[in-house]
């Protein structure tokens, strides 16, 4: 009697024991049955880049503007219409057009939080104030010190004397392109509508070809691109920007004639 007693605890131990090794062999199985999910690959996440980062930060830290202009994809665009600066040299020249005491101090203090990756567009920094390639140069400053508006100023109250008187009048110049031989001109009036000029092979001191008023802004796909868009009688005059945000992006403008729907006329800018 004592003896059967002794043998069921080792009995209940083996069963136990068993049981353990059943559950684990089983565990083992299903976990060889388990494909290992992909994780998908995202060419834009920041966390690639934030050495890239890092490097422009730091060279802000540092004030050189020697090294600064090496962290530059030239040309580098200026607002219109201000010369695009074409190389090193130019930038250090005129480093206070691009950047003044405000924004070197704000990008010089800022953290990685401050950046985010937006697609193929780039990384850019404060909302789109700064834009970075992703090899880490500086393609876009959208900001605008004061120095360079003073010179946009300037710049645009030049042009305007250069117009014929009939068109002298307007609020902002868009653009300003060589088409063929033509010159195609959009500027934004007081009332918020645009209006399209064109020389047809003479200068911008003559009295223009077409002049036509009451222009729209239609925008365009994921990228930015918009349309300016013109009616006169049975014809559209469509100017296309590619890229609404050009310092960010530069495209080569296009103008395009539709009589009715038949698009009889294209050419791009030089």
């Amino acid at each position: 009697m004592v003896l059967t007693n002794m043998k069921k605890p080792k009995l209940i131990q083996a069963v136990l024991i068993t049981i353990s090794i059943a559950i684990l062999l089983g565990l083992f199985a299903k976990m060889q049955t388990i494909q290992p999910q992909e994780v998908a690959y995202d060419p834009y996440s920041k966390t690639q880049y934030i050495d890239d980062i890092k490097q422009v930060i730091n060279t802000f830290k540092g004030g050189s503007e020697k090294k600064i202009a090496s962290l530059v994809k030239y040309p580098l665009s200026m607002s219109y219409p201000v010369p695009d600066i074409n190389n090193k040299e130019e930038f250090i020249e005129r480093f206070d057009e691009v950047f003044d005491e405000a924004i070197l101090e704000k990008i010089a203090s800022s953290s990685i939080d401050d950046w985010d990756t937006v697609g193929w567009r780039g990384i850019m920094f404060d909302n789109g104030m700064v834009w970075l390639n992703y090899d880490g140069l500086i393609k876009a400053v959208i900001y605008q010190s004061e120095k360079e508006k003073q010179i946009q100023k300037e710049l645009i109250e030049k042009e305007r004397a250069t117009l014929h008187i009939s068109v002298q009048e307007f609020m902002e110049p868009y653009h300003h392109v060589y088409i063929d031989n033509d010159i195609v001109r959009v500027d934004k009036m007081l009332d918020d509508s645009f209006r399209l000029v064109i020389w047809k092979d003479k200068d911008t001191a003559q009295q223009p070809d077409i002049v036509i008023s009451n222009g729209v802004i239609e925008f365009q796909g994921s990228g930015g691109g918009a349309s300016y868009l013109f009616k006169d009688k049975d014809y559209t005059y469509d100017f296309g920007d590619p890229y609404i945000g050009s310092k960010a992006d530069p495209a080569i403008p296009s103008l395009s004639i539709y009589k009715g729907d038949e698009l009889i006329y294209r050419g791009n800018s030089k």
